[in-house]
């Protein structure tokens, strides 16, 4: 990114005003100059271009290639350059251009819907700005898409990274199954901490599944995880996703129904389809999940009953201790042996909530199976804790998302 360095200046005076409150600082004293900046918005032609009007015709001007074009306005995926003209944004390149100008005095102002600050200044402080170079990453959220109604509407709250200079380029896709103790989710929760890995440039689409509260049980979540892959691969145009680069991830009972879905995604198991795509994904993440619903000791606050007053018998319909063959069908270590893809486990070593020998048994069950799997367990993390959510396990997922999409 480049920084050009306008000129030497100190803040001498502030003002903001707005519906909220005014603050006045002191006056300018002196008649210091400042440069003041403007930035002029050019495109260079990429390629030879054709121009065309707002309905999409070609007109018989065209455009040489690195021949810089003024753009007047935008329109959807066209630049406007003149009166109805237009140029698509794929076929030309930003650039920016600084037209500085020297005065005695000059205030910089900037205006919003409803705060205008004025700012006077003088002396030997540096004022600097930025070019933009186009490649930022910015994060759309879609609220609320349907993808499957089984007499309960079923939606994804879907996080699309977009670039400037790129608007029409693809991303890998992320499918995150949020906890909720399989009991009604609150799908919203984490949209906000889920932004930080959309911005790595990932589509994160938010699953919603059948829960028990509405009166559906195992396997349930399992087919929903599965339908909701089917929705984004048939969609892939729409939201901008690579359809052969989905992810699986997911939380809590949502780290077992992302295991689950993910494991048996190339069998016929737990599956009825929506469409005719496949539910195969290229990589596993199982943040804290409940992945042994039998396990002595596995769930500390619930005192291990296993009764169907507990979240795992709820998910199961049933008193689990009598049931416990039966229970097994829904405990991802029994199905180490299918063929499914890499899989990252993190896990709080203070979690009590769903005790960490969860993930440890399922890491042990996979690598005596041989399957490639990474395990982290975060010293002192408590169930969902931010730590999950930050910036250095955000990293650790993104680069092993990186790592199975080579494969």
């Amino acid at each position: 990114m480049k920084i050009n360095k306008i000129a030497n200046l100190t803040l001498s005076a502030v003002m903001l005003l707005s519906g909220a409150g005014f603050y006045e600082g002191n006056e300018a004293t002196n008649s210091s100059t400042v440069i003041a900046a403007t930035n002029k918005k050019e495109v260079v032609a990429s390629r030879k271009a054709n121009v065309y009007t707002l309905k999409g015709q070609k007109v018989s001007k065209t455009i040489k290639k690195g021949q810089k074009i003024s753009i007047i306005g935008t329109k959807g995926k066209y630049y406007k350059i003149g009166k109805n003209s237009y140029i698509k944004k794929s076929s030309v390149k930003m650039v920016t251009k600084h037209n500085n100008k020297s005065t005695k005095n000059t205030p910089i102002s900037t205006t919003g819907n409803n705060t205008k600050s004025v700012i006077s200044l003088k002396g030997n402080d540096t004022l600097t700005h930025y070019d933009m170079d186009g490649n930022e990453v910015n994060v759309t959220y879609i609220p609320n898409v349907p993808y499957e109604n089984y007499g309960k509407q079923l939606t994804l709250q879907i996080l699309e990274p977009n670039e400037f200079n790129h608007p029409n380029k693809t991303y890998p896709c992320v499918m995150f199954v949020k906890g909720s103790h399989w009991a009604k989710q609150d799908v919203y929760k984490n949209v906000a901490s889920l932004s930080r890995l959309a911005s790595k440039g990932y589509v994160v689409a938010i699953v919603q599944y059948r829960d028990y509260d509405a009166g559906f049980h195992f396997p349930a979540p399992i087919i929903d995880a599965k339908n909701a892959v089917r929705f984004m691969k048939a969609n892939a145009n729409k939201y901008h996703v690579q359809k052969d680069n989905i992810i699986m991830m997911g939380g809590s009972s949502g780290g077992q129904v992302a295991t689950m879905a993910g494991m048996t995604a190339k069998t016929n198991k737990f599956d009825q389809p929506i469409n005719k795509e496949n539910p195969h994904v290229k990589g596993i993440i199982d943040i804290y999940g409940a992945v042994d619903l039998n396990m002595k000791g596995g769930f500390p606050t619930t005192g291990d009953s296993h009764d169907i007053h507990t979240p795992e018998g709820s998910e199961m319909g049933f008193d689990i201790p009598s049931h416990k063959e039966e229970t097994e069908k829904a405990n991802s270590k029994n199905y180490v042996n299918e063929d499914f893809p890499p899989m990252l486990i993190a896990h709080g070593t203070a979690d009590a909530t769903v005790s960490d020998k969860e993930s440890i048994e399922l890491y042990n069950a996979l690598k005596k199976a041989g399957k490639p799997v990474h395990l982290y367990l975060i010293n002192g993390a408590t169930h969902g804790n931010n730590a999950f959510f930050g910036e250095h396990m955000t990293n650790i997922y993104d680069q092993f998302i990186k790592q199975c999409l080579k494969k």
